[in-house]
């Protein structure tokens, strides 16, 4: 039989492939008279593009500047850049005039969302990825299968590809201490939950968590609730600010990549010890001083709609009703007891799927440890357990192998760059060159 190669697919369509995606364009447009193109598609579950939409709050700024877009840090003339975004948008001016680095969340996701509009014919929405398989061509060579079902019509094809770029994003982690419920919710979905109560209710909140996501819900909440009670509980002291100082934030330039990849195990992890506390767990020092204002506001007007629950960590948190019952434990006073709230929202992050847990062929093209840890290369490659042709990426499951910007959107520009500068290198890619689009497999 036949059936179209690809030279890279992508597994979701999020910031990261998205910035892939756009690196692949630009590159086959500069490129295009004297190499072949890069044949690529992308896959997203989703219906449209879609970027933390439960925690588009409208005051809640980035904390990454707006150079750190998707291009700027490999190519700052591209067209995709967040300048030329605002400059299309007319806006520039207006920009400028704030004298602000960080623009707000809900203008960069309509900057995420602009430039995935020009990536359309790249993008397969409603697609759900099932597995990857390993395929063997005519020649015995090793490439992918990845089953893709369209949601819409519940059929599922088969795509072949000699690389594939993983990067479904992070899932919300639930705690074992709270299950979802109507008024049980992860901070993920706390906007759709919340926009449907009028501001005047008399509600009484309970917020679980001391990182920014968590600190951000009770400020709104505050704001948007007049009659409302919010209750802040955390298990440390007071919110601890982000570590954003100028050599610290170092930690996340391209070269601080190639010294983590290439640092010993305990050095490695001695880095991340040290200085988790520039992503997780932290929160903005502005956020910080407007909540102490708001609690100071609070005593001087002898209020008490704004609760800060210090060392203070959620053991249960059920729904009985149309009451969500969480049982408390006081870490000064080593006191539990429970308390009746109208809403529970746990702002206790985020995790990193494992790769068997998305794909269950995957074990059959990548070589897994005896804990399912998985070994990568300085450009995102999985040691493979065949001898594929190309490469299985997973740059958003390397914080173990190249650091805190893992995750992040700090180097998407420049590990985009690293990931198709691969694939463009690579001996599959420079052999097909001079095959034909349409190959003979088995």
């Amino acid at each position: 039989m036949t059936a179209e190669i690809y030279d890279i697919i992508g597994i979701g369509f999020g910031p990261s492939n998205l910035a892939i995606s756009i690196c692949i364009d630009e590159h086959n447009d500069r490129l295009k008279s004297t190499t072949p193109s890069l044949k690529s598609l992308f896959f997203e579950k989703n219906e449209t593009f879609s970027w933390h939409g439960g925690m588009l709050i409208d005051d809640a700024t980035m904390q990454i500047s707006y150079l750190k877009d998707l291009v700027t840090l490999r190519n700052p003339g591209s067209p995709f850049s967040f300048l030329n975004y605002l400059h299309k948008k007319n806006r520039l001016e207006d920009f400028i005039n704030l004298k602000n680095f960080y623009p707000s969340r809900v203008e960069y996701f309509d900057y995420l969302k602009w430039a995935a509009q020009q990536q359309q014919s790249n993008v397969k929405y409603g697609h759900q990825v099932d597995d990857i398989k390993p395929w063997k061509l005519h020649d015995g060579s090793i490439i992918a299968e990845v089953l893709v079902t369209d949601i819409s019509t519940s059929q599922q094809n088969s795509y072949l590809a000699k690389n594939v770029a993983v990067a479904t994003g992070i899932i919300p982690h639930m705690p074992e201490s709270g299950q979802a419920s109507e008024f049980i919710i992860h901070s993920s979905r706390f906007l759709p939950t919340i926009e449907s109560i009028h501001a005047s209710e008399k509600k009484n909140f309970l917020v679980v968590g001391g990182g920014q996501s968590a600190a951000e819900i009770v400020n709104h909440l505050y704001d948007r609730f007049n009659n409302a009670t919010t209750t802040s509980a955390f298990s440390t002291f007071g919110f601890k600010p982000a570590d954003d100082s100028h050599f610290v934030n170092k930690i996340f330039d391209a070269q601080s990549v190639d010294m983590f990849y290439n640092a010993s195990d305990s050095l490695r992890k001695r880095i991340m010890d040290l200085h988790a506390d520039t992503n997780y767990s932290v929160v903005d020092g502005d956020l910080i001083t407007e909540l102490y204002k708001k609690t100071y506001k609070e005593k001087v007007s002898n209020l008490n709609r704004l609760q800060l629950r210090q060392l203070t960590r959620l053991v249960k948190a059920k729904q009985v009703g149309s009451q969500a019952v969480a049982t408390l434990h006081n870490l000064k006073t080593n006191e539990t007891y429970t308390e009746n709230f109208d809403y529970i929202i746990l702002a206790t992050g985020y995790r990193v799927p494992e790769i068997t847990e998305l794909f269950p062929s995957i074990h059959e093209l990548i070589a897994l440890a005896d804990d399912n840890n998985i070994k990568l290369d300085r450009c995102y490659g999985a040691r493979t357990n065949r001898q594929m042709v190309g490469k299985i990426y997973l740059p958003g499951m390397s914080e173990g192998h190249h650091g805190l910007s893992a995750t992040l959107l700090s180097l998407l520009p420049i590990r985009a760059q690293e990931i198709v500068r691969d694939v463009v290198n690579s001996a599959c890619f420079k052999a097909s060159s001079t095959t034909a689009e349409v190959l003979n497999v088995n």
